[in-house]
């Protein structure tokens, strides 16, 4: 366990930070293996280090490690914020831990940011900590996920692989993706996508390589001639890791506790961290200045009583009753050392004519002195190294009597790190070098780029087949080839029964709107890449498997409409039996449950028979039984909701009824022609400008003479 935790310190695509240099094997993002113990040697990191810093001086507490043989750290003195930094993923018993990492940059400024205003708030940390920054790169989509972690220590962010779509010299577009998800197995992702071009999962993908090497990430996917790559890009996303989640989880053990920490108590808590670390150095290098200045200060007066000092060590008889014997000894001269060491002259007055008395340590450090230290220029020396402990122990003094000063000690630590391993000098985070320590490595897009089920279909061509018994199914335009004219053409299949026909035949992109109107007013809405996909020669499925239809209610039209013809201009007009006409703006269609809608209001003793979608610049006309016909602009009727019954269209005698609506482009008048069909199979074509424009409701022209 010892040596796993170790070989992932040295993984690069494991740690955003790696802690250790490691020299052999150390596996690999493929999930090799690492190579045994004795093959592999490590050394730290120039980072580690700060990790490290000062744990010799009393920083931090000292605990027995398992077995009580030994003492280790109970925590290190970090100069950085190391749980953030390189996360941490853990299970406990009853909880576990999974922190992200994040960029030390960012980290660092959010820290120092906080320093100076402990007020902020998340919002505020938000500015400089843009979100997780993972070793192996990728891409987050959207800011929610983040926002969430940070200001509650838990959430969900999708990362996403850094993929782009190449086309070569003849046209063929290929996936190449040079960035995965962090802790994505590279291999099983490349055998998960194989798997699903195998089961036919995933259409139009010919073939997936791997052509990784030593200058990055290459995985080579070939789109097949007749797919668009962004549409398979996009099924690959939804159904392999090449889109995961990350669920951030920032549970952590404060002051001995577990708790879940937002990023400001995360801040906090590292900061309280290194108040404590930097107190107790300061303590420590103010006791040690303080030991070394006394033995100094005893030195510099032995010094100026040599004589003295050499005559009591020789009249001693050992070491030990040299020692008692200048201990004992009253020297003069403190004041003169204390004059030429530039001490205030109070000082200097308070120990004038005053007997100096040696310390313990200050006779056993005269009985160790050498004799070339009597010298002039060793004096100068000692008298240099006690101004400089006095100084020195001011500024200690001063920052154990002032949180500000701790604090600026804290903050002027922080920036020396980030400008040791941050951001090359003059850009900011994300901008660095590639490579470089502190460049942000994953890329931040908006939640726009968040895969819709529109997204994994091509807007392709399609034609919609409905049959009167309610079979449904939609081909490809191309899978109807041009033909020359007399051909016997191909069969495009019928109803399920001799007695079943196709009724209706349209064509429609993929990703267009398809509204199906019923006999009794309703209105239901799909997406035409929705409708089942049959064979040609197949009946479809039928319709009640997708539409919450009732009992003998069936489709009688389709109207097929984009996403950007939704506005106030475009309507969809309504034709009963009865001549009764409605227009609706297209807006009203555009919310939709799944029970569908009411289009239209019906009498009893009407029905529906046709619906039209206008831009409002059209002519209705409207042909009768007994082969009558009007012609009227369709503005004649204004606009209504949805839930009425219409405007009279047509006038009609007894037993007559309407049977047909049409649209006619006044403009075209000249050019246009209308065609009669008959139910016996008569029919004739005449100019559309004969049908002159009345007035809506009227009895209109005949069209035609009929039995």
């Amino acid at each position: 366990a010892v040596y796993d935790a170790l070989v992932r310190l040295a993984q690069d695509f494991s740690m955003r930070y790696p802690l250790v240099d490691g020299q052999g094997n150390f596996g690999s993002i493929d999930g090799d293996s690492p190579a045994a113990m004795r093959y592999t040697e490590v050394r730290m990191q120039r980072l580690t280090a700060e990790l490290l810093a000062d744990i010799d001086k009393d920083t931090i507490d000292w605990v027995p490690n398992y077995d009580e043989k030994e003492l280790e750290p109970s925590v290190l003195p970090t100069k950085l914020p190391n749980l953030l930094l390189n996360g941490a993923v853990g299970i406990a018993v009853g909880m576990a831990t999974n922190i992200p990492p994040h960029n030390l940059t960012e980290v660092v400024d959010a820290t120092i940011a906080l320093i100076d205003d402990p007020e902020l708030e998340i919002r505020d940390l938000l500015e400089h900590v843009k979100g997780p920054d993972f070793p192996t790169a990728g891409l987050i989509i959207g800011r929610a996920g983040i926002q969430q972690a940070f200001a509650t220590g838990r959430g969900s962010i999708t990362v996403r692989a850094r993929a782009q779509i190449e086309e070569d010299a003849k046209g063929r577009e290929s996936i190449v993706v040079t960035e995965i998800p962090y802790q994505v197995n590279k291999t099983r992702l490349i055998e998960r996508i194989a798997s699903l071009v195998r089961e036919k999962r995933i259409e139009g993908i010919s073939d997936v390589q791997d052509y990784s090497d030593r200058q990055g990430m290459r995985i080579w996917i070939q789109v097949k001639r007749d797919a668009a790559g962004q549409v398979v890009l996009n099924n690959l996303y939804k159904m392999t890791d090449l889109q995961t989640s990350f669920g951030v989880n920032m549970i952590a053990i404060d002051k001995g506790r577990p708790k879940v920490l937002n990023l400001k108590e995360a801040l906090v808590a590292f900061i309280d961290h290194r108040r404590t670390v930097v107190t107790r150095r300061t303590k420590h290098d103010l006791r040690k200045a303080q030991e070394r200045r006394e033995i100094v200060e005893g030195l510099g007066v032995a010094i100026d009583a040599i004589d003295r000092v050499i005559a009591v060590i020789r009249g001693s008889a050992n070491p030990d009753v040299a020692k008692a014997a200048l201990m004992s000894e009253a020297l003069l001269g403190y004041a003169l050392f204390l004059e030429r060491c530039g001490r205030p002259a109070a000082e200097v007055d308070a120990a004038r004519g005053r007997p100096y008395h040696l310390s313990e340590r200050q006779a056993k450090a005269i009985l160790d002195m050498r004799l070339q230290r009597l010298t002039g220029l060793e004096r100068e020396k000692i008298e240099g190294e006690y101004r400089e402990l006095s100084v020195e122990i001011a500024r200690l003094e001063a920052i154990l009597a002032d949180q500000r000063l701790l604090m600026k000690v804290i903050r002027d630590e922080l920036l020396e790190v980030r400008h040791a391993y941050g951001d090359p000098e003059g850009k900011g985070a994300g901008s660095g070098a590639p490579g470089s320590t502190g460049s942000r490595r994953t890329q931040i897009i908006e939640a726009e780029d968040e895969i819709e089920p529109i997204d994994l279909v091509a807007d392709d061509s399609m034609v919609v087949m409905l049959t009167r018994q309610g079979y449904i199914k939609r081909l490809p335009t191309e899978d109807y080839r041009v033909q020359a004219r007399g051909g016997k053409g191909v069969k495009s299949g019928g109803g399920r029964t001799d007695d079943d026909f196709v009724s209706t035949v349209l064509e429609a992109s993929a990703h267009a709107w398809l509204l199906m109107f019923t006999d009794t007013g309703r209105v239901f809405r799909k997406r035409v890449f929705e409708l089942p996909q049959g064979r040609r020669d197949g009946p479809g499925k039928a319709l009640v498997n997708f539409l919450e239809m009732r009992p003998d209610e069936r489709v009688l039209e389709m109207v097929p409409y984009r996403e950007d013809e939704v506005d106030d201009d475009h309507y969809i007009v309504t034709c009963t039996e009865r001549g009764y006409i409605k227009r609706t703006q297209l807006s009203e269609f555009a919310n939709m449950r799944k029970t569908g809608l009411i289009a239209v209001s019906i009498d009893e003793d009407d029905r529906l028979i046709a619906v039209r979608f206008t831009d409002g610049k059209q002519h209705l006309m409207l042909s009768s039984a007994q082969g009558m016909v009007i012609r009227f602009e369709e503005n004649e009727a204004r606009p209504m909701g949805r839930n009425t019954r219409g405007v009279r269209g047509m006038g009609l005698r007894d037993d007559d009824r309407v049977v047909a609506m049409s649209c006619l482009a006044a403009e075209d008048d000249e050019e246009l022609q209308v065609l009669t069909i008959c139910a016996n199979g008569y029919g004739k074509r005449t100019q559309a400008a004969e049908y002159r424009s009345q007035s809506r409701s009227g009895l209109g022209l005949i069209t035609i003479k009929v039995n």
